[in-house]
């Protein structure tokens, strides 16, 4: 299977996760997008920036100890 194609399926069901409030299955697919974007720098910076705005919303539902672990996680 195409690496770029199944790089775009993850994204796809990572962003259906999100919308369903997934967040921890979102990120989960997400690691596995960017991992298989290594062939297109254009899906791997999408990835960076879909993983980092996933950590900082997960880090806005988290108590005060657990948003800086997520907060470095986006980073």
């Amino acid at each position: 299977m195409d690496p770029v194609f199944a790089a775009e399926a993850y994204l796809n069901v990572a962003l259906a996760d999100e919308q369903r409030g997934e967040l921890i299955k979102a990120l989960k697919h997400l690691e596995e997008y960017r991992r298989l974007s290594e062939q297109s720098i254009r899906l791997r910076i999408d990835a960076n920036l879909q993983l980092t705005r996933v950590y900082l919303k997960l880090a806005e539902r988290r108590s005060i100890e657990d948003r800086l672990d997520h907060v470095i996680n986006a980073y």
